[in-house]
């Protein structure tokens, strides 16, 4: 298997960790990397994503990476997927307890760039994991019989890290590596705050308040009334762009500050529709809303704008020529969205759909995953379903208001 084609799940509570691995494995070629918090959300990933290779802490909460690799071997479906353990434990049990448990390699801290691409470019060429047989026994025993080297190479590696390279050298070359990435973040958010310092939401919103103003005026013609109304719509569209994409980065960061409210949903999917009609007219499609006369949604409004907004897009591309893309909206303890229209999604694209980059080498963010990142972020979540004769549908679960 090639880096450009493989897809990597990171699990680690560390978003430090998580950045290093990743920025070091995007240097050499893997473009395809997930990341999840803990164990559940990697459960999550799992399902929606053709994983190739999960590299996971040995250390979490709820589930530990033990847990996690017990869980995926235990699995028909997963069973085979390459799995790779970080830790700083070095003891010969902790070590025959990965192995029992099926893991099929160790990345001991602390490491250097080389040693982590070395290993797990080794892994990858594996393609699959391949069962061993073994007897290996454990605390307590004086000896183990080992039918595959594996263990042994493990035992060596922990063993003998410190003497594979010197304790300083080993230091040097992370604090560089680590340096790089300080400076590159301190980069990004730099480009964040000076975007975010431009902004352009309280224009907008004065904008939007004195076409409202406008809107009262009784004197105004037909035809005034509606340029008014379509500039209306297509100011909430750029404020919920806006909005959405300055966001983002901090969502994915852990550094989104939700600020949650109860607000008419009914309201804001009809924003949308306005929105969202001119293009779907293009293709003479309908765009239909079926849900009650109000129902409240407890979140964020704007960002509900952007996240509906994205998926009827999504919904209007996807649409044969003359279709319907139907909005239906139902609560009960939650409030349950759903989007339906005739196109189809194969499984391939569907366990795809939601991952952050559409195409390879693509650097623009897809507008799914956009969605299903503001979903999280305000305690829903988000599907692709698609059947032949039935068309597709997303189905998109978030609070309910008061």
């Amino acid at each position: 298997m090639k880096q450009e084609t493989a897809i990597i799940l990171l699990v680690s509570k560390q978003i430090s960790m998580r950045k290093v691995i990743r920025s070091h494995l995007y240097r050499r070629g893997f473009i395809h990397i997930l990341e999840a918090r803990d164990g559940r959300e990697a459960q999550t990933l799992l399902l929606q994503n053709p994983i190739n290779c999960i590299i996971s802490d040995w250390e979490m909460q709820d589930i530990t990476g033990i847990d996690l690799l017990l869980q995926v071997r235990s699995d028909p479906e997963l069973q085979n997927m390459l799995f790779m353990l970080v830790t700083a434990e070095t003891k010969r049990d902790n070590i025959e307890k990965a192995i029992l448990a099926g893991v099929d390699d160790l990345l001991i801290q602390p490491f250097t760039p080389a040693k982590l691409c070395e290993k797990v470019l080794r892994l990858i060429q594996k393609n699959r994991h391949i069962p061993r047989e073994m007897q290996i026994h454990m605390a307590g025993s004086t000896k183990s019989d080992l039918t595959s080297p594996i263990l042994q190479s493990l035992l060596d590696e922990g063993m003998t890290f410190d003497q594979e390279q010197s304790e300083q050298e080993t230091v040097e070359e992370i604090h560089i590596a680590n340096s790089q990435l300080i400076a590159e973040n301190t980069y990004l958010k730099a480009e964040l705050d000076r975007l975010s310092a431009l902004d352009l939401k309280s224009p907008l919103t004065e904008l939007l308040s004195l076409n409202q103003s406008l809107l009262q005026q009784r004197s105004l013609s037909a035809e005034v009334k509606q340029q008014l109304k379509q500039i209306d719509h297509l100011s909430h569209h750029l404020l919920a762009r806006v909005d959405g994409s300055l966001n983002l980065w901090k969502m994915e960061t852990d550094q989104y500050e939700l600020q949650p409210e109860s607000f008419d949903l009914i309201a804001v999917a009809e924003q949308v529709i306005n929105a969202e009609r001119p293009n779907a007219k293009n293709k003479s499609i309908t765009i239909a809303l079926d849900g009650p006369h109000k129902c409240h949604c407890y979140g964020e409004a704007l960002l509900c704008r952007t996240l509906l907004g994205n998926l009827v897009r999504l919904a209007v591309d996807a649409s044969p020529k003359k279709d319907t893309v139907l909005i239906k909206v139902h609560a009960d303890e939650y409030l349950h969205i759903t989007i339906h229209h005739m196109g189809l999604t194969s499984i391939e694209q569907q366990n795809q759909f939601f991952n952050k980059y559409s195409l390879p080498n693509n650097p623009t963010v897809s507008e799914a995953y956009a969605a299903r990142i503001i979903s999280i972020i305000q305690g829903g979540d988000i599907k692709v379903v698609s059947k032949v004769n039935e068309g597709s549908q997303f189905i998109l679960r978030l609070p309910k208001g008061a």
